[in-house]
């Protein structure tokens, strides 16, 4: 939780309150396996939990799957993956992180007043269709409120779960994010500046609502339409902005997934990066997903994974935007435990175990509290001796 400026006399007794109202929860922070999007119906595991490492250098897993794999139709939801991800990340005292990836299903397609084609030629509603925002709400309102037993016996709501730390909350209909790789959406007939923006601030706010005890995220890379005056992105920092990461307000990071040893850095207005440092200077956090396997990756790749090692990119990350939370591809875990070398010849194990440890230092909230409530006993006494004089 990012707390924008406050006296340091009433931070305890805000806190206190803070962890008395259930809003002072585990952030994501640490080495992170990033989980894959599809199951093969064919084999007898579920390729989206095959990812989850019990390694003393991870301290979480991402569970990827596609919206329609959790809406099977209208208003019908399967949520056993979520269900049996929180069961054995719990085993393995780990967090999770959530991202349900676009993956529309066919009836909010069919049901959408508008759509284009996205970058990936995927037929998609466009983002301010209201349809297909009232599936989206919905479908962040049965997630929230599903009941799992996390294996030990006890059940509580998805969005009570502690061990699930942070939820995607990049809306229906964007362009894979805030961005729009074959300018679709701004040549979208009834596309206006405002409609964008709007349509964006009112799903991640769906997802927020949902999931306020958990960090939510949102893939924000930039997005300039030509006109004239403040651009989009910048002019959906200031209203975000405005919305969370303050005091009593809920969080919101934003998510990046093309971590390398060369990038993201700022550009100059109006880039990725800067964007990312605009939002970290207002009090957000940034998440990051590797491009790519730093061990096996197509050679197209090369030169921004010339390292042969995660930890550059993760250095870059955490000294340009104070990142904590990084998603790696399962090789490049499972090659550290198996003795991979850099580019130099050194192991990364030691490297990542570092970083992990440094990822994961800030204390959890139960030896936060420890220090406040110590606080608050301290301050408690002197402020009744002031008042009494």
């Amino acid at each position: 939780m990012s707390m924008k400026s406050l006296p340091n006399i009433a931070l305890p007794f805000l806190c206190l309150s803070l962890f008395l109202s259930g809003q002072l929860l585990a952030v994501p922070a640490g080495i992170f396996s990033l989980g894959n999007a599809l199951d093969n119906p064919n084999t007898k595991i579920d390729e989206r939990l095959a990812n989850i490492r019990s390694y003393d250098f991870v301290s979480g897993f991402t569970l990827r799957v596609f919206w329609k794999d959790l809406e099977t139709s209208q208003g019908v939801y399967d949520f056993s993956v979520i269900d049996e991800a929180v069961k054995r990340v719990e085993a393995v005292g780990q967090h999770l992180n959530l991202e349900v990836l676009q993956g529309v299903p066919q009836y909010v397609i069919d049901g959408a007043g508008s759509t284009y084609l996205n970058s990936r030629n995927e037929v998609t509603p466009v983002p301010w269709d209201s349809f297909a925002q009232s599936r989206f709400a919905a479908l962040q309102n049965a997630m929230a409120n599903h009941v799992v037993d996390d294996g030990s016996g006890t059940r509580l709501p998805l969005n009570q779960q502690s061990v699930l730390v942070s939820v995607d909350a990049t809306p229906v209909g964007l362009n894979l994010g805030v961005r729009d790789l074959n300018n679709a959406i701004r040549n979208l007939p009834d596309y206006t500046q405002q409609r964008f923006i709007d349509s964006v601030v009112q799903g991640v706010g769906a997802s927020r609502s949902a999931f306020s005890n958990q960090q939510g995220s949102l893939t924000f890379f930039a997005f300039s339409d030509g006109q004239a005056g403040v651009p989009v992105d910048q002019q959906l920092i200031t209203r975000l902005d405005s919305i969370y990461n303050g005091t009593g307000q809920p969080s919101l990071a934003f998510f990046i997934e093309n971590l390398s040893d060369l990038g993201p850095v700022p550009l100059g207005v109006g880039s990725s990066g800067n964007n990312l440092l605009t939002w970290t200077s207002l009090g957000g956090d940034t998440m990051m997903q590797g491009l790519d396997s730093w061990l096996k990756h197509t050679p197209s790749r090369d030169s921004q994974l010339s390292s042969l090692n995660p930890a550059t990119g993760i250095e870059l990350a955490y000294n340009t935007y104070g990142t904590r939370f990084f998603e790696l591809y399962v090789t490049d875990l499972d090659g550290a435990m198996n003795g991979a070398l850099d580019a130099t010849g050194q192991p990364i194990l030691s490297d990542l175990r570092s970083w992990n440890t440094t990822l994961v230092a800030v204390p959890e909230p139960s030896a936060i509290m420890t220090i406040l409530l110590m606080g608050v006993m301290v301050l408690l006494p002197l402020r009744r001796q002031q008042r009494d004089n």
